[in-house]
């Protein structure tokens, strides 16, 4: 069955310098044809790719609607792979829901979300973590996040799980010709079949990536190295994905220590209320600022203490769990003593690799305790009177700078279906292995090798349900 064709506005509601309509499928042409009339008629043939300026006009009463400018992008090299075009208009509501009315009186139908990149995957002209990219590259908040997603959009995340999937495929032949032909292979040992499982008179091992699987051992080695590739990939997700998202600062630590105050002081502004009392805080506050170009995310967390009522136990319990998603966490404190039981507590439930130690109230110290600071914290500064906050934002700065490093060329995981469809293949390929050292069925093997093979496929959308598309293009926005 020929998919309708589909029209929709490609850009944002409102008012502005040009509004983009755009249609999709076997009747776009001919449909967009029926309402523009060409200023140079001459020179005009929808047919083939061409821009050209005209007019909209209703077919009904002749009545000219605006002055715009035409795209012709006959497929299949246009982005859905179909007949696609485009018309600029002056935009503004009523401009272009006009000229969208007359598309549909046509013939046209309004597109779903996403639905012009959902019909380009399926005719082959993007793959899906290409598809995934463009959501990432509209959504991303920093230039390394933009990065990151248009490098997976030109294909650099397809050609590093297709790299490891050939790897996959390669090694479940071989596999599988030992299930279908035992007697000709010994305890494992494949080196007189080539690649395609297929006997050979050599005896030394064929050409490609199965000419060190003489015996188990080069089996095994070559499923771990398979491990480390997925294993690679997983480690920079939760990097890659701030870079899409922003960063998370968490401030923690005892009541009354400044918390409050310090937020106000990195947000320049009065959002948090600062009281002597302890236990002000009994919910978390969010702020965000720019850092850098990087959206951060400031949380003010309830004060961490053992007793408290009922309400501040739960502002209590949600710090922790905060504490455990941020990306830094800034521990404060007002005690000198680094073995307060209460911080020392505290302290050694947080990742070491994402915390700055922080000393407050360092207008009340001498110089020679600012000094012995110095070795124990990794700031040191007083809120109240606004010391030492720059001093504070450039040890930030540092580490923001380990985790945001130039992009490399490389794919990356952005979003966590694809970090999940990793995970799984990484499980299975470890299951692999084991049962490599531990002798067992070939059977079993490859049905482990299978599932791993399966996740990736399903990753790049090689393998795909009507249910897994419709999850991914329904956060695209109409019209793309």
């Amino acid at each position: 069955m020929t998919p309708n064709t589909i029209a929709a506005i490609a850009t944002p509601f409102g008012y502005g310098g040009i509004g983009i309509i755009k249609l999709s499928g076997e009747s776009a042409i001919d449909m967009a044809a029926q309402i523009f009339k060409p200023h140079s008629p001459d020179s005009f043939s929808l047919s083939t790719r061409g821009i050209y300026v005209g007019t909209i006009f209703d077919p009904a009463t002749l009545k000219t609607i605006d002055d715009v400018v035409l795209l012709s992008m006959p497929g299949p090299t246009s982005y859905t792979g179909e007949d696609v075009v485009e018309l600029q208009t002056h935009s503004g509501p009523v401009v272009l829901n006009c000229v969208l009315d007359l598309l549909l009186k046509q013939g046209a139908v309004p597109a779903e979300a996403g639905e012009f990149s959902k019909r380009a995957f399926l005719n082959g002209r993007i793959d899906l973590p290409q598809a995934e990219a463009i959501i990432d590259l509209i959504n991303a908040k920093s230039p390394q996040g933009m990065s990151a997603a248009a490098n997976n959009l030109k294909g650099s995340l397809f050609f590093e799980i297709d790299k490891i999937t050939s790897k996959l495929i390669d090694l479940i032949s071989m596999l599988e010709a030992e299930i279908d032909f035992p007697e000709d292979f010994d305890d494992h040992n494949l080196e007189n079949f080539d690649k395609n499982g297929k006997k050979t008179d050599s005896t030394e091992p064929p050409e490609g990536v199965f000419s060190d699987l003489s015996d188990l051992n080069h089996a095994i080695n070559f499923t771990r190295s398979i491990s480390a590739n997925l294993s690679l990939l997983a480690e920079k997700f939760e990097d890659k994905r701030s870079q899409i998202d922003g960063m998370t600062i968490a401030i923690a630590g005892r009541p009354n220590v400044g918390k409050s105050s310090l937020l106000n002081r990195l947000s320049n502004s009065n959002r948090a209320i600062v009281s002597s009392s302890p236990g002000t805080t009994r919910d978390y506050i969010e702020e965000t600022i720019f850092f850098s170009g990087l959206p951060i995310k400031l949380i003010d967390l309830a004060g961490l203490r053992e007793e408290g009522g009922e309400i501040e136990s739960l502002g209590i319990a949600q710090a922790r769990i905060k504490i455990s998603e941020s990306d830094i966490v800034l521990f404060l404190t007002d005690d000198m003593n680094t073995d307060n039981i209460d911080d020392t507590r505290i302290v050694d439930s947080i990742d070491p690799a994402r915390l700055l130690r922080v000393l407050n109230k360092c207008d009340l110290l001498s110089e020679a305790q600012l000094a012995g600071a110095a070795t124990s914290f990794d700031a040191s500064i007083s809120a109240l009177f606004d010391s030492g906050i720059d001093n504070l934002r450039e040890k930030i700065y540092i580490v923001f700078r380990e985790k945001m490093e130039s992009v490399s060329d490389s794919g990356h995981l952005l979003n966590l279906r694809q970090k999940t469809l990793i995970d799984a293949s990484h499980a299975a390929i470890n299951r692999a292995t084991q049962g490599f050292e531990n002798a067992l069925d070939p059977d079993i093997i490859s049905m482990d090798l299978k599932d791993s093979l399966n996740s990736l496929h399903e990753l790049t959308g090689k393998s795909f349900t009507e249910d897994i598309l419709n999850n991914i293009f329904k956060n695209f926005c109409i019209g793309k």
